[in-house]
């Protein structure tokens, strides 16, 4: 976080963040653990979920720099229904929990 500006966002507006699925009818387990398929198909549909907005705010004080600094942010840290699929995701997991040995949260 330290390499972004946050004055880039201090003098405009919200920032918003648009979330959406893309549904995939007929999926097969390939479709997960097989990551250079391409998941375009002219009959899925996507569908919007929401978006969040974010109030400009600043990001400069020391208590705000310290905080992203020792902000931990982990895709396992959900329930189990939630958690990454796919040998592409299992191999990040393992990447997080050697990280954790060399001083990472």
């Amino acid at each position: 976080m330290r390499d972004l500006d946050p004055r880039a966002h201090q003098s405009g507006d919200d920032v918003v963040f648009d979330f959406s699925i893309r549904v995939r009818h007929a999926a097969t387990s390939d479709d997960v653990e097989d990551a250079s398929r391409r998941w375009t198909r002219p009959q899925e549909r996507i569908v919007r979920l929401g978006s969040i907005a974010i109030p400009r705010q600043s990001f400069l004080t020391q208590i705000a720099l310290y905080d992203c600094e020792h902000m931990v942010f982990n895709p396992w840290n959900s329930l189990p229904e939630h958690r990454p699929l796919g040998n592409v995701n299992r191999m990040r997991l393992a990447v997080y929990l050697a990280s954790r040995q060399y001083g990472g949260n």
